[in-house]
């Protein structure tokens, strides 16, 4: 199979089941859901402090980093790659999505 994304965001409201999803996700080879990446109060999972190596106060002076570094797993879904092993992905609740400066 021929990949067509390199990570995935799911996008969640509270109380609708993205925990569910979440571990679902993980249940399956292959498929790695890295919880809230983007809280502004922890990274990840409460009491974790870090994702892939990249801690809160690097993912806050630079939110690409993390996304960089789940991108560039080893053994993860490249861009233009043979699916393999992994894909890597995170989630975010919408209203703590910030609007972009302009």
């Amino acid at each position: 199979m021929t990949a067509s994304f390199d990570y995935f965001i799911v996008f969640a409201e509270m109380r609708t089941g993205s925990n569910f999803l979440e571990a679902n996700l993980n249940a399956f080879d292959g498929v790695t859901c890295h919880g809230e990446a983007f809280n502004p109060h922890f990274i990840g999972y409460p009491n974790k402090d870090n994702i892939l190596g990249i801690t809160q106060d690097m993912r806050e002076d630079n939110p690409g980093c993390l996304i960089s570094q789940i991108k560039s797993e080893a053994g993860v879904l490249g861009g233009g790659a043979t699916f393999t092993t992994m894909i890597h992905g995170f989630w975010i609740w919408r209203w703590r999505i910030r609007a972009a400066p302009r």
